[in-house]
């Protein structure tokens, strides 16, 4: 006997007055209160007061059963109960199997096996149906279907997807050939039953970075969890807002001068670095005879490892006033001053730490944490991870001593202010924003500020902070300052250029007045070295503009942070196409920066293109959002203004004082971009370095 011919014959029968049997009352309420059915808005009372018994009814084989039928028609309202009060409840298997196995017990001793069956199976896919499990598993055959309207590339295997496609070795090839055909949106898939969309346009992009209500994808940023926290980068919750207004007075423009001072610390043990390096490799020329073309004072420098390292000084500095000596570590040879043994595990992990995790991104079994923390990766990134907190707890340690001994005794300015005072660094700007004596000011250090009277929840939230700004303020700017040096290597032109207009400011001889940017301008700086000879000068990025149109077409060029990823809260309508909620959205900035219906020439290297009264763009409705270095909206990068001043700022005092060349010959082939989390080099870059002839500033 079918359901639906059961379920007809149900329906015909008479009913009559009357209350279900009192042994299912009891059962059933039992049922009814562990399950929680009342909550979902109907009291157990008033669900059983609607169930109505039946009478004189006949069964399949004729005769009457009028408790037969009284039991099935219970268990179809029990059904029907369930399905219309699940919504607010978390069912389980545990649920279906509780009341399959109770539905056979009642009907068991008066009822045909097709009715056992039946009815059975009935409440069994009634109950599964209404479970998290399945009503996450039909939404995402339903999101599946409906993303086969948008187009895509070849169509990958059902387990494997477009992974080899997307393999970071090849994927920008990929990505070009991508752009010219489907310029606007794609859909890629990497695991099974989880199409994405991609968006490189500036139309389709802006739809998903305008709406805040889009949070970020979990899935991807929570691999990045258990190294920083809840730190900005990995919190996709909504409380990221209040987190951003607590770090934004950290990385203000009104911290500029103070940061000075740390760059130029930072390039005067880089400087040190590369002298050493240069006299070693002189000394070797020497013995071995000066070869055709090779000046005395050159080298070739491991650039990918020298800018991490220099980048990594200076974060440290900032975030904690720690000179960890961090660049010295380039050094074979002994150096008078050596990085203490915990900052060089520390430099030594950080690194690892990223890669480790984009291998986990790569390796979709390492998806699962049951997996991942039970392979041999797992321990090893856990073991990492516990270094790189054990040095934030030190510093955090070390700073507690501190206060208990009273204030800093280190040097002031002229001024008399304290510019290497503890309290000026991260951690204490974010002490008093989370003490809540700060907002956006310049109050002091408070009572309230100290360390020792936050509670613990607050420290820790002050160390997954602190490791944030470690992780993000110094891999990005590191990245993006090698890839830079790689281009100005390989335009010969354009570097001299850039370094015959900061000549031109440092001659000048009016001082430009320092000013904080306007939000529609990037910080700079220009500075000097205490050995150069030349005057100090300090300047924005609009007395630069060549260098910082240079800097803004290598962002666009080889995009830092190539993929951003976004869920989309509600359904959206993008390039014609409705994207149901929940779908996976990848802002691909890398796409965006080299879409060819935006970009006029989008692989040529062209700093013109950011020059004022040029046109970046040909098509004037796009320029708005056509280059989104550091994305915008609620999510967009905080320190974007602090990472143009650090660059301007570097390369002002870099491409004074030494000329940078690219040959095959003697560095090696050229860097391989490897978009993943950050746009490494896969196979490092290696770059000649000559020392430039100190000339007097009047020159």
């Amino acid at each position: 006997m079918s359901f639906q011919s059961l379920a007809a014959q149900i329906s015909a029968c008479p009913i009559t007055e009357g209350t279900v049997p009192i042994r299912y009352q009891h059962s059933a309420a039992h049922t009814t209160r562990r399950r929680g059915m009342g909550s979902a808005g109907a009291s157990p009372s008033s669900f059983y007061e609607s169930v109505p018994a039946t009478a004189g009814a006949s069964n399949a084989n004729g005769e009457e059963n009028a408790e037969s039928f009284s039991s099935l028609r219970f268990l179809l309202a029990l059904a029907s109960g369930l399905q219309a009060s699940r919504p607010a409840v978390e069912a389980s298997r545990a649920t279906a199997v509780f009341t399959t196995v109770l539905s056979t017990l009642i009907l068991a001793t008066c009822c045909s096996r097709q009715v056992i069956l039946a009815v059975t199976s009935c409440v069994f896919v009634v109950v599964v149906s209404r479970s998290t499990a399945m009503e996450k598993f039909l939404s995402l055959l339903r999101r599946v279907s409906i993303l086969r309207k948008v187009p895509t590339v070849q169509e990958g295997s059902l387990l494997k997807g477009q992974n080899d496609l997307l393999d970071p070795k090849i994927s920008l090839t990929n990505w070009r050939k991508w752009l010219t055909v489907h310029p606007r949106i794609l859909r890629l898939r990497r695991i099974p039953l989880d199409d994405f969309i991609v968006v490189h346009h500036p139309e389709t992009v802006a739809k998903v970075l305008r709406n805040g209500s889009h949070p970020r994808e979990e899935y991807i940023y929570s691999f990045l969890a258990p190294w920083l926290g809840t730190g900005l980068v990995a919190n996709c919750t909504p409380e990221c807002s209040a987190q951003r207004r607590l770090l934004s007075p950290a990385l203000s423009s009104r911290h500029g001068a103070r940061r000075q001072v740390v760059y130029r610390a930072a390039i005067a043990e880089l400087g040190d670095v590369w002298s050493r390096k240069i006299s070693s490799s002189s000394g070797r020329a020497g013995q071995a005879g000066t070869t055709e073309g090779q000046s005395k004072s050159e080298a070739v420098i491991d650039i990918q490892e020298a800018t991490r390292l220099l980048s990594l000084d200076i974060i440290l500095r900032c975030a904690y006033s720690c000179e960890s000596h961090c660049q010295y570590a380039a050094l074979t040879e002994s150096a008078d001053r050596q990085p203490d043994s915990d900052v060089l595990t520390y430099v030594d992990a950080v690194p690892r730490l990223l890669s480790m995790v984009v291998e986990r991104l790569l390796k979709f079994p390492h998806h699962s944490d049951a997996v991942y923390w039970r392979s041999s990766a797992g321990k090893k990134y856990q073991e990492l991870v516990n270094t790189a907190h054990a040095f934030t707890d030190h510093q955090v340690d070390t700073r507690l001593q501190e206060e208990a001994q009273g204030p800093s005794q280190s040097g002031s300015n002229p001024d008399g202010e304290d510019l290497h005072a503890p309290q000026e660094d991260f951690m204490a700007m974010l002490q008093r924003a989370r003490a809540g004596g700060h907002r956006g000011d310049d109050a002091r250090l408070s009572n309230g500020g100290k360390l020792a009277s936050m509670s613990a929840q607050e420290i820790a939230a002050l160390k997954c902070d602190l490791e944030t700004l470690v992780f993000a303020g110094h891999d990005t700017t590191a990245t993006a300052l090698m890839w830079i040096l790689y281009h100005l290597a390989v335009h010969t032109d354009v570097q001299e250029r850039c370094f015959q207009e900061i000549r031109r400011v440092e001659d000048s001889e009016e001082m430009p007045s320092p000013s904080p940017p306007s939000d529609s301008e990037d910080a700079g700086s220009l500075t000097s070295d205490s050995d150069s000879g030349h005057k100090a000068r300090s300047s924005s990025s609009r007395d630069l503009p060549f260098l910082t149109a240079c800097i803004k077409e290598v962002l666009r060029l080889s995009s830092v942070v190539p993929f951003i990823h976004r869920r989309l809260a509600e359904d959206t309508e993008i390039a014609d196409h409705t994207i149901p909620s929940g779908t996976r959205i990848m802002v691909s900035l890398w796409g965006l920066h080299h879409n060819p219906t935006v970009w006029q020439d989008p692989e040529e290297f062209r700093p013109e293109r950011f020059i004022p009264g040029e046109e970046p763009v040909y098509n004037a409705d796009a320029v708005r959002h056509a280059f989104l270095p550091f994305s915008f909206g609620t999510r967009g990068c905080l320190g974007q203004r602090m990472a143009m001043e650090e660059l301007v700022a570097l390369l002002s005092l870099l491409l004074r004082r030494y000329r940078f060349s690219w040959d095959e010959r003697r560095t090696g082939p050229a860097p391989q971009p490897y978009p993943t989390i950050v746009m490494h080099s896969n196979n490092g870059l290696r770059l000649l370095v000559t020392e430039r002839p100190l000339l007097p500033a009047s020159q």
